[in-house]
């Protein structure tokens, strides 16, 4: 399907207003665009694919990890609006050469304070639970913990990289494009990159527009 110059130049234009500076390269950057959540492609490796690394934060057991972490574009939103996820799919699972089922027995639980999502072998989609409003400002940064449970744990568990197939939801807006958090356990750097790479495969292609947008996001959100 073409689009004009004229459509074109109004969805970068939305785009340019709700873009500012990141923080954090390789957070999961997203801004509304047009009624729907956009999620732009992982500034650290181009894919829609962001990156996790169970244990790597000292302060952290060695199956919990809180990042990649969630920020919008400075003042994209309204005060008030809120952001959740869905899952789309059984958790992913590479094992160093190739995506294989996941082991029945693991499962890698999305926590925030009180609430939590739990992703296994066969629990399917669902729905997860609303972890970001925006302040008055129109902002929202936000970190969950990813953990991974199953025999062994905390530092037994099976190596591999386990991954969670998502999209963001939200009352206020349709649900954005869907991506993948990919959380490595215990595989070697050019084993999980592979996974990496696997894994931006899998994940449909957004629509032209928004592939427009998502390319056009992550350098406005550099620009300030």
């Amino acid at each position: 399907m073409r689009f004009n110059r004229t459509t074109l130049a109004l969805v970068l234009a939305g785009a340019l207003a709700a873009a500012a500076q990141a923080q954090h390269e390789g957070d999961v950057e997203f801004a509304p665009v047009g009624g729907t959540l956009l999620v732009a492609p992982n500034a650290a490796n181009g894919y829609y694919v962001f990156e996790g690394g169970l244990g790597e934060n000292p302060l952290l057991p060695p199956n919990v990890i809180d990042e990649p972490g969630f920020e919008s574009a400075l003042g994209a939103f309204d005060p008030g609006d809120q952001v959740s996820f869905n899952v789309m799919a059984n958790l992913l699972y590479w094992d160093g050469a190739q995506f294989a089922n996941a082991p029945m027995d693991h499962e890698v639980e999305m926590q925030k304070a009180i609430f939590s999502t739990v992703v296994g072998a066969d629990t399917g989609a669902q729905s997860g639970f609303v972890f970001g409003e925006a302040d008055v400002d129109g902002d929202i940064h936000e970190h969950m913990d990813f953990i991974l449970h199953g025999p062994g744990e905390p530092d037994a568990l099976t190596p591999g990289a386990y991954g969670l197939w998502l999209q963001l939801a939200s009352p206020q807006y349709a649900p954005s494009n869907e991506f993948i958090i990919l959380l490595n356990h215990g595989l070697s750097a050019a084993e999980y990159e592979a996974g990496v790479e696997a894994a931006a495969a899998l994940v449909p292609e957004p629509s032209t527009i928004m592939l427009w947008c998502a390319a056009c996001v992550p350098v406005l959100l550099r620009r300030r």
